[in-house]
């Protein structure tokens, strides 16, 4: 009688964990609900990043809904809901009297870039992200609240959305013509962890049936952009970290609105159209080394690839691999651990503005490629030990102690 009682209690607790599950993709949906438990248990491992979540998504309570309709001026579509931003690394030509064209220097931010939608694009993800999370592990539905509110008003209210392409993306005065350039897609990244936080609230009823089907008519709506637009298409042919975020994100996408046959024909063409190609058999990733922020760019890099790892391990499709090979995610990885905590020893031009920060963000990768390779375990969790920042949204949704 005894065992059936513990058994009974197991299958309860195990309906209830599934009945509170969200569907995510980038966050683990096993992880999620254990690490709530443990919160609610008060696992002290988990308190200061929980209280600083609480403390951070409290702050968007009062504040207004971002949207990017309140720029200072249009695209070139005379439409303010179509998003607009700047090229990161292009300035004002101080050979001319109009600073026009405007020329580049890699690695180095013009301020200008805040004038238009990146910053107000950030924010919503930001926003959107904290408050979906603080709502999951506190059940306190204000956070649901606000969180809804700022997914209608990007999304959805005719009056505040944005429309769902990235057509003036990161354009670059006097050489684009007043377009965007294919670049300005990667804007759009964060995104992926706002479809996250749509199955957060969608798993616990926070969303109208009407809200669901606009979000997803939305992103159907850009991934139907992303493959068919000029842009979109030359993104997808990009040779360098571009291309790999670009895949991220339609597979994400895809997932989101239920072409599932897309999204697995992207993971499966994965290893030979882009890790192969953009990875040599050492490990380097040539095409990222060659930028002035070269540490930077070959860890996002890194991030795009571990990202697509987790989509495909969701479909059952393996992508990555511990091998010598050409094309080796793990190998990439290994050939950054000397460089860590050494700067000064790292063999590539360099400007990289915060290398602590950085070596914790690749910190993070060593962790979620532990997850991947039984051999390393120990030593990248080790490294993630050693390099860690205090990321705590991180460590709310992939840390397993």
């Amino acid at each position: 009688m005894k065992k059936i009682l513990i058994l009974v209690s197991l299958i309860s607790f195990t309906i209830s964990l599934k009945a509170q599950t969200p569907e995510t993709k980038m966050w683990d949906a096993e992880l999620l609900p254990l690490i709530k438990t443990q919160i609610k248990n008060g696992n002290p491992v988990y308190t200061a990043s929980y209280q600083k979540l609480l403390s951070e998504a409290d702050k968007w309570l009062a504040k207004p809904d971002p949207t990017i309709v309140n720029k200072p001026m249009a695209p070139a579509s005379g439409d303010k809901h179509d998003y607009l931003s700047l090229g990161k690394y292009w300035w004002p030509n101080p050979n001319t009297r109009d600073g026009l064209p405007y020329i580049r220097k890699d690695g180095k931010t013009n301020p200008e870039i805040e004038k238009f939608d990146r910053k107000t694009l950030s924010s919503f993800v930001d926003g959107t992200v904290r408050l979906s999370l603080a709502y999951y592990f506190s059940d306190k539905k204000e956070y649901a609240d606000k969180a809804v509110s700022m997914l209608r008003s990007w999304y959805l209210d005719s009056k505040t959305r944005q429309n769902p392409n990235m057509n003036f993306g990161q354009a670059v005065p006097g050489v684009t013509d007043n377009k965007g350039r294919p670049e300005g897609i990667i804007d759009a990244s964060g995104f992926i962890y706002v479809t996250d936080a749509i199955e957060i609230l969608h798993a616990k009823d926070q969303l109208t049936t009407d809200d669901l089907i606009g979000l997803r008519k939305w992103f159907s709506e850009f991934c139907t952009w992303l493959t068919t637009s000029e842009l979109g298409i030359k993104e997808g042919q990009a040779a360098n970290n571009h291309s790999m975020a670009y895949d991220v994100q339609l597979t994400r996408y895809l997932l989101f609105t239920g072409d599932l046959i897309t999204a697995k024909r992207i993971i499966t063409e994965y290893t030979s159209k882009r890790l192969v190609p953009q990875i040599e058999a050492d490990g380097k990733q040539p095409r990222e080394l060659a930028r002035v922020t070269s540490f930077h760019y070959s860890i996002e890099n890194l991030r795009h690839m571990i990202d697509m790892c987790d989509l495909g391990k969701l479909l059952g499709i393996s992508l990555y691999s511990t091998g010598a090979q050409k094309g080796s995610i793990d190998m990439a990885l290994q050939f950054l651990i000397p460089y860590l905590g050494n700067p000064a020893k790292f063999p590539y031009k360099d400007e990289t503005p915060n290398w602590k920060a950085e070596a914790g963000t690749l910190a993070n990768l060593f962790y979620r490629a532990s997850l991947y390779n039984p051999e390393m375990t120990k030593k990248y969790k080790e490294i993630y030990t050693d390099f860690a920042e205090n990321d705590y949204i991180f460590h709310l949704t992939y840390y397993k102690p």
